[in-house]
C-alpha cells in the first residue's frame, strides 16, 4: 500500500470567488504527477472561504487533483442554528472535509474540546474528512507543560467520537 500524504493549504479569510478560481488553477497547473502519483502520493487540498467553496468545484475530485475542505462545519447535521453550515451542506456543493479545531476559532469564538468533539463527530457522520487542529500558545510552550497540553486538548476533542467512523487516507 502507497504512504499517502496530505498538504492542505487552509486560506483564512481571503481572496473572493474570482481569485480562488485563478489561484486553484495556478495551483493544479503547477503540480507535478510524480507528486500525486509517485510512491509516496501527496493529496492535495485547499481550504478557501466558504462563499468560494462551490467555485472550486470543477478542480475537485474525481474530475481534478484537489480536495475541498471547508475551514469550519456545524456540530450539527441542520436546524435553526443562523450562521452555521451542516456537513451534508458542505459535502452538497463539494467540500471533502472539515478543518476542524482551529486555534483562532478556540480563542476568538470560544469552542471548546467538547464543542470540537461534536464538529468531528458530525463531520464523519456525515462522510466528510476530519482534519483536527491541536497546538499550544507561546505561554504553554514556555512553561514545559506543551505536550501534556496537546495530549489532553486531542484525547477531549476526539471524546466520544466513533473510532469507526475514522478513514486512513
Amino acid at each position: 500500500m502507497a504512504r499517502v500524504r496530505w498538504t492542505i493549504g487552509n486560506w483564512k479569510q481571503n481572496l473572493f470567488r474570482g481569485t480562488a478560481e485563478l489561484l486553484a488553477t495556478e495551483i493544479v497547473d503547477g503540480l507535478p504527477p510524480e507528486l500525486l502519483e509517485g510512491p509516496v502520493r501527496t493529496k492535495i487540498g485547499v481550504s478557501p472561504t466558504l462563499v468560494a467553496l462551490d467555485a472550486l468545484a470543477p478542480w475537485s475530485r474525481p474530475a481534478g487533483p484537489l480536495y475541498l475542505f471547508s475551514q469550519n462545519c456545524a456540530a450539527q447535521e441542520e436546524g435553526a442554528f443562523t450562521g452555521e453550515v451542516g456537513p451534508g451542506q458542505l459535502a452538497d456543493v463539494g467540500a471533502h472535509g472539515a478543518i476542524l479545531g482551529h486555534s483562532e476559532r478556540r480563542a476568538h469564538f470560544h469552542e471548546d474540546d467538547a464543542l470540537v468533539a461534536r464538529k468531528v463527530q458530525c463531520a464523519l457522520q456525515a462522510g466528510l474528512r476530519a482534519v483536527l487542529c491541536v497546538g499550544e500558545g507561546l505561554e504553554i510552550r514556555e512553561s514545559g507543560e506543551h505536550e501534556n497540553y496537546v495530549i489532553s486538548q486531542l484525547s477531549a476533542s476526539l471524546a466520544g467520537v466513533d473510532s469507526e467512523l475514522f478513514r486512513t487516507a
